[in-house]
This record gives structure tokens, C-alpha cells and sequence, in this order.
């Protein structure tokens, strides 16, 4: 391991993905490492050696997480993604191939506290559960009979007490741990 100078100090998370790696640092968001899918969200295609803000994203960032060709990251309270699009895993509707800078996802029926990108996929956690989008050939959305979704769609059986999501950031799924009231 090797020190990062300009990450020395307040930095209160941090998402490494098979190439780029991001750190919300007092709540402003920088990213470094592999961009041929703008997935550091600069504006640019461009390799970073060295952390780089993200537009838009320099205060109030509470989440972030890589998928395969894609970031998403929790800013001011809602859903933004950005990064390659071809399953629809920006959740904005669109069908944009590539986005180089954050899109706020489709408004989610709550505020959301963290967010997961996988493969082809991204969720996010709300009061009331999760929402996925992006590629479900595999199930990866929890929605059934979905092929894939371009907005937020409900994940069945997950309607409270989730505390965190997984995302397979190589492969397509995606893991909850859940508080009931007789534990996890």
C-alpha cells in the first residue's frame, strides 16, 4: 500500500472497481484509475493517475460504488450514475450509451443511503427497501418477469428493515442484509 497525498485526511469512504477507485472525501467526491467508459465522471474519457473531482459531486456525497463500466454515487440525497449505459444501468430513462458525467437517476420514492453498481446493474437502498435497474437476465434486479428495467424497479420481498445491498461488480447479482426483528 502506498499513501495517497491529497486523500491524507477526511476521507469517510471508499469504492475500488476492477480498474478505477473513488473516495468521498468531506462529503466532495473524487476519482482515479481507468475512464475509457468515463466512469470517473470528469467530463472526459481520459485515464486519471491522480484522484480528480467529479462534476458536480463536491459536497453532501454520501455513497459511492463502481460497477464494471459504471459509478453511482448517493449526492445530495438522490441517485446519480453515470458511465457506460448499454443495459439501462443509469436508471435515468435514457438510452445513452455513455454518460462522462453524473445523471440523477429516476426520483426514488424515498431518500436513499446507499447505492451498488455490479456488472450491469445498480440498486440503491430507500426506508422502504431497495430499488434496482439495468440488466436482470440474471435476476440481479429481484423483480420478476423484468428483462431489464431503464428506471428504479421494486425489489420484491425487500420492503424494510434493509440495511446494506451487495452488487457483483464482475457478474450479475446482488445480496441484502436485512434487520428483522429477531435479528439479522
Amino acid at each position: 500500500p502506498a499513501p495517497i497525498s491529497t486523500l491524507s485526511v477526511g476521507v469517510n469512504s471508499i469504492d475500488a472497481g476492477q480498474n478505477t477507485t473513488c473516495a468521498v472525501r468531506d462529503g466532495a467526491l473524487l476519482c482515479w484509475g481507468a475512464n475509457t467508459t468515463g466512469l470517473i465522471g470528469d467530463n472526459t474519457k481520459v485515464n486519471r493517475a491522480a484522484p480528480v473531482p467529479v462534476n458536480g459531486a463536491s459536497a453532501k456525497v454520501t455513497s459511492v460504488a463502481i460497477g464494471t463500466g459504471h459509478t453511482c454515487a448517493i449526492i445530495d440525497s438522490k441517485a446519480f450514475c453515470w458511465g457506460a449505459n448499454a443495459q439501462s444501468q443509469l436508471g435515468n430513462n435514457s438510452t445513452m450509451e455513455l454518460l462522462t458525467v453524473p445523471a440523477k437517476a429516476i426520483e426514488l420514492p424515498g431518500v436513499p443511503s446507499q447505492s451498488v453498481s455490479g456488472d450491469q446493474h445498480s440498486c440503491a437502498v430507500v426506508e422502504n427497501g431497495a430499488y434496482c435497474w439495468g440488466n436482470n437476465a440474471t435476476g440481479a434486479l429481484g423483480a420478476i418477469g423484468l428483462p431489464s428495467s431503464k428506471i428504479p424497479a421494486f425489489v420484491l420481498n425487500l420492503n424494510r428493515g434493509v440495511v446494506e445491498l451487495y452488487a457483483g461488480a464482475l457478474s450479475s447479482h446482488t445480496c441484502a442484509v436485512v434487520y428483522s426483528a429477531t435479528g439479522f
